[in-house]
């Protein structure tokens, strides 16, 4: 990222970079969107589907951007597609600085930007002012004090905006910015991907396949570590969430993201 670039994002919480996805790979994805996916207002996205999907994961300049806000190795931990019938949250706004139970945070360290949850949401179809999409409260994910409950209402909150958005162009933002779908203008199409990318040593949601932990890991370099494995019926419920739960962040219920 150049100095532009991170005073943008820091200032904001966002930052719109145009002609991400080429013309080829955005006709591609809309005619797999046609085949697969119409009529549904949300779906997850699984790269097993192959190409064009997997071009998605193909970053190039992005890259380096990503690695600046989430440190290096950073990894996709889920993505989802939406259409113009989706309602996040129910068309309220969401989100803020300091949510730490959530696992979303941002800060400005050695001169950068850092967040735990980076979205990329990509437009397939353009979105114009006024026409849905996203929307959120610029440099909200800095404040110190908690929004006003009544302003989690989009039509009530005096500091939202709308981003129009150009097809094949991206939005990346820290979660830790409110932020929601904009209610207006959904009779307007609209097909977004959003990849949601974080640190590598951070998992936001649990992979259904992802098993319990019955071993603490090594150390590494050393070799006379004992292999033995728990056995879960001698643990009481507190004790097995601290050894054997998988990593992973709960939500606002505190339930586990599964």
């Amino acid at each position: 990222m150049n100095s532009e670039d991170k005073y943008s994002f820091d200032l904001n919480g966002y930052l719109k970079v145009d002609n991400h996805i080429s013309n080829e790979c955005l006709v591609q994805l809309n005619a797999c969107w046609d085949q697969k996916i119409a009529g549904r207002d949300m779906f997850d996205i699984n790269f097993a589907w192959g190409v064009p999907w997997t071009d998605l994961l193909s970053l190039g300049a992005l890259s380096s951007t990503l690695q600046c806000l989430l440190g290096k190795g950073f990894r996709i931990d889920h993505a989802f597609g939406v259409s113009e019938q989706f309602y996040s949250t129910k068309g309220r706004l969401h989100h803020q600085s300091h949510i730490v139970d959530l696992g979303v945070t941002y800060s400005f360290q050695r001169g950068r930007p850092y967040t735990s949850l980076l979205t990329i949401s990509i437009a397939l179809m353009d979105i114009p002012a006024g026409a849905g999409g996203f929307c959120c409260v610029p440099g909200s994910h800095k404040s110190n004090v908690d929004c006003p409950p009544e302003w989690f209402e989009i039509d009530k909150h005096p500091h939202m905006i709308q981003l129009p958005q150009k097809a094949g162009s991206i939005i990346i933002f820290t979660e830790a910015l409110t932020h929601g779908t904009y209610h207006r203008g959904h009779s307007h199409p609209r097909r977004s991907i959003l990849i949601r990318v974080v640190p590598g040593g951070v998992q936001f949601r649990r992979n259904p396949l992802q098993g319990d932990s019955y071993l603490t890991p090594p150390t590494p370099g050393w070799n006379n570590s004992d292999s033995s494995l728990l056995d879960k019926e001698t643990l009481t419920n507190e004790q097995w969430k601290l050894v054997m739960r998988p990593p992973f962040f709960i939500d606002a219920n505190g339930r586990p993201r599964d």
